[in-house]
């Protein structure tokens, strides 16, 4: 029963990652500020959510240079599924 509990709260923790790529119309988001949509019982939850999001088609990791240091990091951006 535990692990039902479990793949519910990864669906949903996909869901609202997925929701808050999407929201920014398609500027990248990074895994931070995705990590923040959700609520803090949740966030052990991001990995595999982020995995199944990913998964489904609903955000895909693009690498970018971050825009002050240069620095190559990975951002989320929408997949061609909408959550």
């Amino acid at each position: 029963a535990d692990e039902a509990v479990d793949d519910s709260k990864v669906r949903r923790a996909a869901r609202v990652i997925g929701n808050r790529v999407h929201r920014g119309g398609g500027e990248p988001v990074s895994q931070n500020e995705a990590r923040k949509a959700l609520s803090s019982g949740n966030r052990d939850y991001f990995d595999p959510g982020l995995d199944l999001a990913i998964r489904v088609g609903w955000v895909v990791v693009d690498k970018r240079a971050h825009p002050r240091t240069g620095e190559i990091h990975e951002v989320l951006l929408p997949g061609e599924v909408t959550p």
